[in-house]
């Protein structure tokens, strides 16, 4: 029989791994946070195209605070057993100044994508949910201490803040009381 020979397995490896960088289960929950702010704010709403916007500002905001903090603890996940397999930290992909440049990239694409389509408020959001993520958690905590997770898991609390000042810009209660039980529930 004849034998075919194809080059799509390596070539679905290789973007399995680039998408593994992303964390996009995590920055799919996040982004399903967003969407659930939408709809806690009782009065006002927004245009169907710009609840999508939202939802995708958040989904590549969230995926490049992931791909930061892949690229930054590289080193350190080599030593774990559950993360030495990461892309960095395996040497799939390199840990070069491209990365880092799409990385950054594409956080300011996804809260460029708020800030013209949604409004201010929510990229605000958007940005600070990121940016908790991977400066305070990644780079601030991580190495530090033990409640780095618990803190660094509160960066999505910024997703339900986007989600409702998309719809109304001034955070109203029940906005503000769903992310102080996502900074401080259980």
């Amino acid at each position: 029989g004849l034998t075919t020979v194809t080059t799509a397995a390596p070539a679905e490896a290789y973007w399995r791994t680039v998408l593994g960088v992303f964390k996009l289960r995590i920055s799919v929950l996040i982004m399903a946070t967003a969407l659930g702010g939408l709809f806690i704010v009782p009065e006002g709403s927004v245009a169907p195209l710009q609840a999508l916007v939202l939802a995708l500002s958040v989904l590549l905001a969230s995926a490049s605070a992931g791909a930061f903090n892949q690229f930054v603890e590289a080193d350190s996940d080599r030593l774990m057993a559950r993360t030495r397999q990461r892309a960095f930290a395996s040497g799939a992909l390199p840990r070069s100044t491209g990365w880092m440049t799409a990385i950054v990239a594409l956080l300011v694409f996804g809260v460029s994508l708020s800030a013209v389509f949604v409004n201010l408020a929510a990229a605000g959001f958007v940005l600070l949910g990121a940016l908790t993520y991977a400066g305070v958690y990644t780079l601030g905590l991580k190495r530090r201490t033990p409640w780095n997770i618990v803190i660094g898991g509160r960066a999505g609390s910024f997703a339900v803040l986007a989600g409702a000042a998309a719809v109304n810009p001034q955070i109203g209660p029940l906005a503000a009381l769903l992310a102080l039980y996502g900074l401080f529930g259980s």
